[in-house]
């Protein structure tokens, strides 16, 4: 049976930046606090995400960051004008989520969902159950995201699971620097072959060359084939020794999910 053992979630924010949000009576303040705070930050113009990868100009269009009231960050996979696919764990639990980018003029923008739909067989304590869980969720924008966003498409619902050796596009926003929050928030990629370490997966996929690969944050960004299309959702990474990341990258495949994620699309554009 596979199992999820471990999820990464997104880096933190220091309590001192966020605790502002988090006793905020005023919601609408407080998101607009949080907006002049990843302003001020100012996400580096060198590419800062992922371990060992490179930036992906290419793959912009396709992705988004996610962004809580608690300071965590997830990527996440354009996948309609109001669409985005994300790992369930980025989304579940407490708190309220924004979808966030930069505008043409640099300017941090966060959007508010219409609705998160966590996918029904996703089970937050599955590591200690030792059940299979399904961590992906769906977020639908209350507006069209801009222009500049283009839906990624998706491999087809018949397509097998990867074999070992193809090499598949790891994306997304997360880390490049373990335990280092200033290095996330411009897109990268890498490109890693497929491993086996626990034979052939029908859900999951794994990824790895001992040295590059996923970190907090990058859970939720794509992982893509040759020819551009969606073929999982990034869910989890580890590294060796006292390294977090950079030795194991786990996904969520998207073929067998595609009769849920077709009823999501249906159910969009919605209302605000």
């Amino acid at each position: 049976m596979q199992t999820l053992p471990f999820r990464a979630k997104g880096p933190q924010l220091s309590h001192a930046e966020t605790s502002g949000l988090k006793t905020c009576p005023n919601p609408r303040r407080g998101w607009a606090l949080l907006v002049a705070l990843l302003s001020a930050l100012g996400f580096p113009t060198v590419a800062q995400a992922i371990i060992g990868g490179q930036e992906a100009p290419g793959l912009r269009p396709h992705l988004v960051m996610i962004v809580s009231d608690r300071g965590s960050f997830c990527s996440g996979v354009v996948i309609a004008r109001r669409t985005i696919l994300t790992a369930a764990h980025c989304v579940f639990g407490q708190g309220s989520y924004r979808l966030h980018w930069r505008d043409a003029q640099g300017q941090a923008v966060l959007a508010e969902p219409a609705r998160i739909t966590l996918h029904p067989d996703f089970h937050a304590d599955a590591a200690k159950t030792r059940q299979r869980s399904i961590d992906l969720a769906v977020i639908t924008s209350k507006e069209d995201l801009p222009a500049s966003f283009v839906p990624a498409p998706l491999v087809p619902a018949a397509t097998e699971p990867p074999a070992k050796g193809l090499i598949l596009t790891l994306a997304g926003y997360g880390l490049s620097q373990e335990r280092d929050p200033n290095s996330t928030g411009v897109l990268k990629s890498v490109a890693l072959p497929v491993i086996m370490p626990y034979g052939q997966g029908r859900i999951l996929v794994w990824l790895g060359n001992q040295k590059d690969g996923a970190c907090g944050g990058d859970s939720g960004g794509g992982i893509f084939t040759a020819d551009g299309r969606l073929l999982a959702v990034t869910v989890w990474s580890e590294g060796q020794g006292k390294n977090l990341c950079g030795a194991l990258t786990q996904g969520l495949l998207i073929a067998p999910q595609h009769v849920w994620i077709t009823k999501q699309l249906e159910r969009s554009p919605a209302q605000p």
